[in-house]
């Protein structure tokens, strides 16, 4: 009696375990692709944001077209030598110089052939994506490298006019750096330096100047750009940079006291 009694609650108990047991799985399944409908929810609402934040740049820009058509004068996408030649051209014939030399130098690269940059948290949004990333997974910004060329001349004029057209170039609407400048006597034939010096004033000035460009990148996912991460653009570097290029090289407070023009 006491047999019988203690059957029908064992076979309950297996009834139930032979049940979970294969019910289980499919709630495991359930549960994980709850879990990837979620995380592809997050993902969506980050892509929403990005292209909200990209329609929002492209107004901004709009409403400042001097800002953007200064920056992509300022550093260009290519190497836009002529660009740099026709600027040295026109600062010589502004400032009073006669140019004697001019040359352009670029050291050879290596040859990298770059791919495109993923974002492991957009794999599912990228084609041929095996599954989706996890949301907390680090942005890493791709780097920006700016490439160079170096352009290089001198001109022939006096003291003022080749101290003139340096100031012009300081102030050169483009991304660059002034590596050499020097100045020295230029006699003429036959001619010793100190006569000609006093009789003409004229003097070479020798220059040597560094210029970039940026070409672009390729970029899968626009979450590997900071700047889409925000509505908005930060200008107060463009403005500096205009400032910079309109402005005068200030004067020295101590020293205007001796010759204005030491070859003199």
């Amino acid at each position: 009696m006491r047999l019988k009694v203690l059957i029908v609650p064992f076979f309950i108990v297996m009834i139930l375990m032979l049940g979970i047991g294969y019910i289980k799985p499919d709630i495991d399944v359930a549960v994980m692709k709850r879990d990837q409908i979620k995380a592809a929810q997050d993902q969506a609402a980050k892509v929403e944001a990005v292209l909200s934040n990209i329609s929002a740049l492209n107004a901004s820009l709009d409403t400042q077209p001097e800002a953007e058509k200064f920056m992509y004068r300022y550093l260009p996408s290519t190497l836009s030598q002529e660009q740099a030649i026709d600027s040295f051209n026109f600062l010589a014939a502004q400032s009073g110089v006669s140019i004697v030399s001019i040359g352009l130098k670029q050291e050879p690269e290596a040859v990298v052939i770059e791919e495109p940059i993923i974002d492991p948290a957009t794999n599912i949004f990228v084609a041929g994506g095996t599954g989706i990333g996890s949301a907390s997974v680090p942005v890493v910004a791709p780097s920006v490298v700016v490439k160079k060329f170096t352009l290089s001349g001198s001109v022939i004029g006096s003291y003022e006019n080749i101290k003139l057209f340096f100031n012009h170039l300081a102030h050169t609407e483009r991304f660059h750096s002034v590596r050499l400048f020097s100045l020295s006597t230029a006699p003429e034939q036959g001619v010793s330096a100190n006569a000609e010096t006093k009789s003409t004033g004229s003097l070479i000035g020798v220059f040597e100047s560094e210029y970039g460009y940026l070409p672009p990148k390729p970029v899968v996912s626009a979450w590997t750009l900071p700047v889409f991460w925000q509505s908005k653009l930060d200008l107060t570097k463009v403005s500096n940079l205009v400032n910079a290029a309109t402005s005068t090289v200030p004067s020295l407070e101590k020293g205007e006291s001796g010759k204005p023009n030491p070859f003199q």
